[in-house]
């Protein structure tokens, strides 16, 4: 997982400057807040290629949480222990060889059935 605030920067560069086809170079990020699952930031951009937006916000989700819960009931599941999609809309689909996968780790659910 991602910790500091620069490393999320650095990340960030990357991402957008292998999606924009050149180098992306961000300013000092403003922490927006988030959550204990969460964490949000807004950073300016300094330079890149044409068509770059003048700042961008980036959600850093701290998903080691929900895997590790997942994890742990899938391997003690108890009576009728399920896992749940908590969110269904597209945003949260992924086709995989021609069949919906439903994903949303921040919906992750564990409950009876």
């Amino acid at each position: 997982m991602i910790s500091t605030i620069l490393e999320t920067m650095t990340v960030t560069e990357r991402l957008l400057s292998d999606c924009f086809g050149g180098a992306v170079r961000l300013g000092d990020g403003e922490d927006l807040g988030g959550s204990s699952r969460s964490k949000v930031y807004r950073f300016n951009v300094l330079g890149g290629p044409g068509g770059m937006p003048e700042s961008v916000i980036v959600k850093q989700a701290q998903v080691n949480v929900d895997l590790a819960m997942l994890t742990a009931s899938m391997r003690n599941p108890g009576p009728f222990l399920v896992y749940t999609q908590g969110d269904s809309c597209p945003d949260n689909c992924l086709f995989v060889n021609s069949r919906l996968r439903l994903l949303d780790f921040a919906g992750l659910q564990v409950m009876a059935a």
